[in-house]
């Protein structure tokens, strides 16, 4: 994300997204909705959110990367057996 200041003194928006699943058929949806939620936020005159095709993103819950200390802990809260 880069955030430029305008000569109008607001400032503009630039966001690079990637999504879960490179094929998702969602992503224009998801850039023009992120860019609306954007431009909602006060001193922000222009927003350019678009898709990138980086394939670096990680799952966020992965079981088998988790710490077997925090297993105990999550088991109860998650209901994972």
């Amino acid at each position: 994300m880069d955030i430029s200041k305008q000569d109008d003194g607001g400032h503009k928006v630039d966001v690079a997204m990637t999504l879960t699943a490179p094929g998702c058929g969602m992503g224009p949806v998801i850039a023009e909705d992120a860019k609306g939620k954007v431009l909602l936020v006060p001193g922000v005159a222009a927003a350019d959110v678009r898709i990138t095709l980086g394939t670096t993103m990680e799952p966020v819950d992965d079981q088998r990367r988790r710490e077997n200390e925090a297993r105990p802990d999550l088991t109860g809260m998650l209901f994972i057996s």
